[in-house]
C-alpha cells in the first residue's frame, strides 16, 4: 500500500539523520582546525591504544546486551540525559588528552547504548529481544565507513545490508545460549558480529581520538566532541529505528524504494 504522507515525512527526516550527519566535519570544525588535519595518522601507539579501545567499548556494549534482556524496560528517552553524561566524560577525558581514551570510551559507548535503546523503545521495538539488543549495538556501525567501501557502499541500506547475516546468526545463537543457561558471547558468529561493527564505529573512534589530541580548549574541547559523538549516534538511532518501524507497516521494499527515490 502507498506511504502515508505523514510517514514520508518522517521517512525524509531519517535519511537526513542518517546519511547527512558527518562527525569528521563537526569534530573538525569543533577542532578549529582543516578537515585534512584530522583525518592525518595517529601514530603506531595511538592507532593501538584506539583499536584497544574500540574493542573494549563493543565487549562492554555486548555484555550489557547480554546482562539486561529480559529485565525491566529502559525507561522514557532522556537524551539530555545521557548527552549531559557523556559531554561531562569528554571533558575529564580531554583534560588528559586521547591517551585515556581507553577508560573514557567503553563508559561513553555504555551511555550512548543506554540512550539508543530507550530510543529504540520509543519506536516500538521490544528490547527483550536479543536481536533488538543487537540492532542497538549496530547502530554504532552506521556512523562511518570502512576503506574498503566505494561510494555505493556508503549508504544506509548497504551499510545495513552488511551487516544483516551477522546480526541475524548472532541473535539467533543468544536467544538459543541464553534459553539454555550457557555462555554465550564465546561464539564464532558473535565475535563475528562484533568485529563487523567494530570495523565500521573504529572509524569514528579514530576521528575522535585525532580531534581529541588537537591542542584545543583542553577539557572544553574533549566536552564538545563528546557532545558531538553521542549526538551523531543518537541522532543515527532515530533514523535507523524510524525506518524499522516504517518497514513493520509497510513492508521493507516498499520503504527502500521510497527511501531510495528521497531526493531524486
Amino acid at each position: 500500500m502507498p506511504i502515508h504522507e505523514e510517514h514520508l515525512a518522517r521517512l525524509r527526516t531519517a535519511k537526513r539523520q542518517l546519511e547527512d550527519a558527518s562527525f569528521l566535519i563537526r569534530a573538525a570544525n569543533a577542532a578549529g582546525q582543516p578537515l585534512e588535519r584530522l583525518v592525518t595518522v595517529l601514530p603506531t601507539q595511538g592507532r593501538e591504544a584506539v583499536t584497544r579501545a574500540t574493542r573494549a567499548s563493543l565487549d562492554k556494549g555486548m555484555d550489557w546486551a547480554i546482562a539486561t534482556i529480559g529485565t525491566a524496560k529502559v525507561s522514557h528517552p532522556r537524551p539530555w540525559l545521557h548527552r549531559s553524561v557523556v559531554t561531562a566524560s569528554g571533558g575529564i577525558g580531554g583534560a588528559f588528552g586521547w591517551s585515556v581514551l581507553a577508560v573514557e570510551l567503553p563508559f561513553s559507548t555504555l551511555v550512548m547504548l543506554r540512550s539508543i535503546a530507550a530510543i529504540a523503545q520509543e519506536h516500538g521495538e521490544d528490547l527483550r529481544d536479543p536481536a533488538t539488543r543487537l540492532q542497538c549495538l549496530a547502530v554504532l556501525s552506521y556512523g562511518g565507513t570502512t576503506p574498503a567501501d566505494d561510494a555505493a557502499d556508503t549508504t544506509y541500506y548497504a551499510a545495513r545490508a552488511a551487516l544483516t547475516t551477522s546480526l541475524h546468526r548472532a541473535a539467533a545463537h543468544l536467544a538459543t545460549a541464553m534459553h539454555g543457561g550457557q555462555a554465550p558471547r564465546s561464539a564464532q558468529v558473535v565475535a563475528t558480529f562484533i568485529s563487523k561493527v567494530a570495523g565500521r564505529f573504529g572509524i569514528v573512534v579514530h576521528q575522535k581520538a585525532v580531534a581529541q589530541s588537537v591542542p584545543v580548549l583542553g577539557a572544553l574541547g574533549g566536552a564538545t566532541l563528546n557532545n558531538l559523538f553521542i549526538g551523531h549516534f543518537q541522532a543515527v538511532g532515530s533514523g535507523h529505528f524510524t525506518v524499522r518501524a516504517l518497514e513493520r507497516m509497510y513492508g521493507e521494499d516498499a520503504v527502500r524504494e521510497a527511501y531510495e527515490a528521497i531526493g531524486t
